[in-house]
């Protein structure tokens, strides 16, 4: 047997409308609760989907705009990578690789010094690829439009995740109160309804006089 009740049951429980002697007023507080669920879930979603297309187009536009202004050049190595403190994968997802002092020429002849990641076994005189923007200082490549879309989906999903949660933490806090109040309910029906079921207050004898 299902322990969510029936979606009519529900609703009628909700509008106060149910006639069983068995539905308590808790008992519509809970059906109310429960149907508020479903809108709150239902705008958690529309607002994971309303951040995840705004971040997309947001990245893209980012993208596209910074495409033009990221160029691929060859840089030389003035020497061997120094020992890495750490290892990480190179711009390209390739071998391990280190820091080491390079030149590159951008735009034009204009000359450039700085530290690129190379692999760990290079040498002084090598070429490696490396991303610059217009005035030639390193920079990041720019996006490309998979890794955009994925990073949109996370932002939504993320949104709808954490709404879900947040309505669980509510819901379930809420569900407590109710089960409280449902407690305190029962023991006060309880107390005036023992005496006359168990026959102490039908049968009991009165109290002695003086």
């Amino acid at each position: 047997m299902s322990l969510v009740p029936p979606l009519r049951s529900t609703l009628r429980r909700a509008a106060g409308v149910e006639r069983s002697p068995l539905c308590r007023p808790v008992d519509r507080l809970r059906a109310a609760l429960l149907l508020a669920l479903v809108p709150l879930l239902l705008a958690a979603a529309a607002a994971g989907w309303l951040i995840g297309l705004v971040a997309l187009h947001s990245g893209l536009a980012t993208a596209a705009r910074d495409r033009p202004h990221r160029h691929r050049i060859e840089a030389v190595t003035l020497a061997a990578p120094a020992a890495p403190a750490y290892i990480a994968p190179d711009i390209d997802g390739g071998s391990d690789s280190a820091p080491a002092p390079a030149v590159w020429y951008y735009p034009g002849s204009v000359r450039h010094t700085g530290t690129i990641p190379v692999p760990v076994s290079a040498s002084a005189g090598e070429r490696t690829a490396i991303w610059v923007d217009d005035v030639g200082r390193t920079a990041e490549p720019p996006r490309t439009q998979g890794e955009v879309t994925g990073s949109a989906a996370l932002a939504g999903v993320g949104t709808l995740l954490g709404g879900a949660a947040a309505l669980t933490l509510l819901s379930s806090a809420a569900s407590r109160l109710l089960d409280r109040r449902a407690l305190r309910a029962w023991t006060a029906d309880w107390a005036r309804t023992e005496p006359v079921w168990s026959g102490r207050r039908r049968y009991g004898t009165a109290p002695d006089g003086p």
